[in-house]
């Protein structure tokens, strides 16, 4: 049985260090917002059951510990997913049979990368300053560190890519 070293994480031929890389900042910012926003509209619920007399004060205590918990919660699971993307990134990487020559063309074209990977990290800076969003980003610092220093670890898990692709031995 023959093992295919050609196919990369996204499965395209040879290795494609643009197209992966930017397939996981597009997933981070749409895993960031996918916590940040629901638990906004989670907020404003639990605000208003909290001034609800119906209810009872057990009840409002466990709507609070659940909203207060979702933050620390998505936190982890975007830091896990950058982690788990960067490492599936490396062994994709690693997998892909490649030709030196193709290094001057990765490094031209990560940069056309890199230009969409700010335009990505200001778009999440410009939603989160906005009002309401500002409000739940104090909740996920892990997440809003990467997200606004989004080009530098682009820019990290780039070089990272490219070493492993370029690097291994022939």
């Amino acid at each position: 049985m023959r093992q295919n070293k050609e196919s990369s994480f996204l499965g395209c031929k040879k290795g494609s260090i643009v197209i992966d890389s930017i397939f996981v900042v597009i997933i981070l910012l749409i895993l960031a917002f996918s916590w940040i926003f629901p638990n906004m509209i989670l907020s404003d619920i639990n605000d208003d059951l909290q001034d609800d007399e119906d209810l009872s004060s057990d009840t409002k205590e466990t709507l609070k510990g659940n909203t207060e918990g979702m933050s620390g919660f998505g936190d982890g699971v975007f830091i896990l997913a950058f982690i788990l993307f960067w490492a599936m990134l490396l062994i994709a990487s690693y997998n892909s049979d490649t030709h030196p020559i193709f290094f001057i063309f990765s490094i031209i074209l990560m940069v056309f990368a890199l230009i969409v990977v700010a335009v990505v990290g200001n778009a999440y800076e410009e939603v989160v300053t906005e009002e309401g969003p500002d409000e739940m980003v104090p909740l996920y610092p892990m997440t809003h560190w990467i997200m606004t220093h989004l080009l530098i670890a682009a820019t990290v898990i780039m070089i990272s890519v490219a070493i492993v692709l370029y690097g291994k031995p022939r």
